[in-house]
């Protein structure tokens, strides 16, 4: 396994372009395609999963932000009743 490693690092070290990892250079040349599939699957379904957190967040920050203003909207409501309430108690009295 050590040999193996040496050899590797050795034809990385010679064959590497500029700026290009060892994990990048090593899935470009000598993965086997297997491993390239497994990685775009991967890599595929984490984004599917990405997205759809993301727009399950935005749907929650949507409703919340709903919520809030109707709530708001009912707050100012029953404050305005409140004060017409005590405005005609104040005028029968």
């Amino acid at each position: 396994m050590r040999e193996w490693y040496r050899e590797l690092r050795e034809d990385y070290n010679v064959s590497r372009s500029y700026h290009e990892g060892f994990c990048e250079w090593y899935i470009k040349r000598k993965a086997p395609d297997s491993v390239r599939q497994i990685l775009a699957y991967s890599i595929f379904f984490f984004g599917v999963y990405l997205w759809t957190n993301i727009q399950l967040s935005i749907l929650l920050i949507e409703l919340g932000s709903v919520g809030y203003i109707l709530i708001v909207l009912y707050e100012w409501i029953r404050d305005i009743r409140i004060a017409y309430q005590k405005k005609l108690k104040k005028a029968g009295e």
